[in-house]
């Protein structure tokens, strides 16, 4: 696992398939421990914002061939 600041406040996440597995579990669990409003709280943005980011993710994750 590798994390790079590319400047202006982006990152670049560099990550193995096991490790990208992992995050996106941890991602799509939060959704069923967390009400709405906690989401909010615990993860610092709404529960919209992190569902549309989870399909982003599995949708790369697709595309890259990457195994769930």
């Amino acid at each position: 696992m590798d994390l790079n600041s590319l400047g202006e406040g982006s990152f670049g996440l560099i990550l193995t398939g096991d490790e990208l597995n992992v995050i996106f579990a941890c991602l799509r669990e939060s959704f069923a421990t967390l009400g709405k409003n906690s989401y909010r709280t615990r993860i610092g943005v709404t529960m919209d914002v992190g569902s549309a980011l989870s399909d982003e993710l599995i949708h790369l994750m697709e595309r890259e061939g990457v195994e769930q």
